[in-house]
């Protein structure tokens, strides 16, 4: 018998209510943001996903560097 190890790969996607519990904000102020990410310059094609009506991916990484840009340009 042999036996196999898996090995979960962490996806570098996330949905809207994981990622509001990462940045610790509320799906209010989250649902405010993605309109203003999805035309941004950070988001490419695929940084953001709705494949349904209900359901939204958004890359992680991509949306990291968004809020990381937002921050630094808050009084400019």
């Amino acid at each position: 018998m042999n036996v196999v190890k898996v090995i979960e790969k962490e996806s570098p996607y996330t949905d809207k209510e994981n990622l509001a519990k990462y940045y610790k904000i509320s799906i209010h102020t989250l649902n405010k943001l993605i309109p203003e990410f999805r035309e941004s310059k950070f988001c490419s094609e695929k940084g953001y996903r709705r494949p349904c009506y209900k359901v939204v991916i958004i890359k992680i990484d991509e949306f990291d560097e968004f809020i990381t840009h937002k921050h630094k340009n808050l009084f400019r």
